[in-house]
Parts: structure tokens; C-alpha cells; sequence
């Protein structure tokens, strides 16, 4: 693995699974902000995704990212089963960035937007694609008045009174005369 490149491990979780399991990994080229899913994930089992539509509805597919690098951090996402059934196992990460190139959020979508009790699915393999978005620095206020001063008693210190502009660049000298 080079150094630009950083590896996040997926995880899921189907409603009646008591633990997560590995799903595949995400491989992140830090200098062009490009990332590729490799799934290594077993066929899923039927149980996975037979289940009566009705509560497919309430239930959550859960997915997560683990960073390689430093296991704490975690990010996760869910969405409800029966989109991914309805989706055929198609679904999107979309990997927030922040300035360093390091993960911190994740948005999980399916292909479909509709849970359909009439799809079955085709296949039992995820079809996953994966992007990135790198936060960029927003705009900066410019602040042209420093902040008060703020006495011991709480008060707030009244500012100097502000010369006009003869006051501040007219040199009256020599007018006055002795």
C-alpha cells in the first residue's frame, strides 16, 4: 500500500444478525480524492433477504466504515431493508473528506427510492459504487473592529472615540502660533 493510499474496511448488519459482518473494503487515493470498493463479501443467504414486506418496512440495513489506521473511528449509515431489496443489492456510498483526505461521514443510498414488494432480487451480490466529495475551506468573515475589552467587573470597556479623517491625518502645527 502506498502512502497516499488509505484502506477502510466496511462492515453490515441485516436486522436479524446479532453482530456486524465484513462487507468488503474501501481503497482511498488521498491525492486525487478517488475511492474504489472491493467487496469480498459471500453471496447473501436468503434469510438475508426474505421477509415479509411489512416488516421489511421498519427494518434497517445498517452499514458502517471502520478507519484501518485507527479502529475508534467509526462512521455510520442505514437505510430501510426493503429499498435495498427493492434496489436489487445497487446501492452508493458517497464519502465526505475533510482537508487532511480522511473520512468523516459517509451518505449510504440504494438505487431505488421505493420499497416494492414485488421485486425479488436478481442478484445476491452487492453492486456497489463509490464517491468522494472533499470539503473545501467556506468563506472567511472580514472583521474590521477588534472585540471590546471586557473589565474584571464585567462592563464593557467603552473603545477610544473615533478620530474623523482631518482629525486623523491633518497636521495643524502650524497654525499655532506663540
Amino acid at each position: 500500500m502506498k502512502n497516499s493510499e488509505l484502506k477502510y474496511t466496511v462492515y453490515h448488519k441485516f436486522p436479524h444478525h446479532t453482530e456486524y459482518s465484513k462487507r468488503g473494503e474501501i481503497l482511498l487515493t488521498t491525492s486525487r480524492a478517488t475511492a474504489k470498493y472491493i467487496g469480498n463479501e459471500p453471496e447473501l443467504s436468503i434469510e438475508d433477504l426474505d421477509h415479509d414486506y411489512k416488516s421489511m418496512k421498519s427494518k434497517f440495513y445498517l452499514v458502517k466504515i471502520v478507519d484501518n489506521e485507527n479502529p475508534n473511528h467509526v462512521t455510520k449509515s442505514f437505510t430501510y431493508l426493503c429499498l435495498l431489496k427493492s434496489s436489487n443489492l445497487e446501492d452508493e456510498i458517497i464519502i465526505h473528506l475533510d482537508k487532511n483526505n480522511r473520512i468523516f461521514q459517509f451518505d449510504y443510498y440504494t438505487s431505488s427510492d421505493q420499497c416494492n414488494n414485488t421485486i425479488v432480487p436478481q442478484s445476491r451480490i452487492f453492486k456497489t459504487t463509490v464517491q468522494t466529495i472533499k470539503a473545501i475551506d467556506g468563506v472567511v468573515p472580514k472583521l474590521n473592529k477588534a472585540m471590546p475589552s471586557i473589565r474584571e467587573d464585567g462592563t464593557v470597556e467603552k473603545p477610544p472615540e473615533e478620530k474623523s479623517f482631518m482629525q486623523k491625518y491633518w497636521q495643524a502645527d502650524y497654525l499655532i502660533e506663540s
